[in-house]
């Protein structure tokens, strides 16, 4: 469901997105710096540079007029940058990672 940024149930979507981490042994994560924002951190087994990918998770206060499956079902409320798209990627990314990181060693 798409949610604005600075809602209250903002901070059920960062909850949600911790515990799904967390289910897939990430543990170091980092909030309290931008409302509602995370960082979650992901160590290969070398040293080295640091990468850093974000997402968005927010809305925007746009009314869908979609009539897909997919589309928003709350009044006045949207995706329209694909945020959810961008969370569903990062998600994946993140899957990734650890797998590669655990694999390789």
């Amino acid at each position: 469901m798409p949610i604005q940024n600075f809602q209250q149930s903002k901070k059920n979507t960062s909850e949600y997105v911790i515990q799904e981490l967390n289910k897939w042994g990430i543990t170091k994560i980092y909030r309290g710096f931008s409302f509602h924002s995370l960082i979650a951190e992901i160590n290969g087994i070398e040293s080295g540079s640091t990468i850093l990918f974000r997402c968005e998770l927010d809305a925007l206060p746009i009314q869908e007029d979609n009539d897909f499956a997919h589309r928003s079902i709350k009044d006045g409320v949207s995706h329209k940058c694909g945020y959810d798209g961008h969370a569903a990627t990062m998600f994946r990314f993140a899957q990734n990672l650890i797998f590669l990181t655990n694999y390789s060693k």
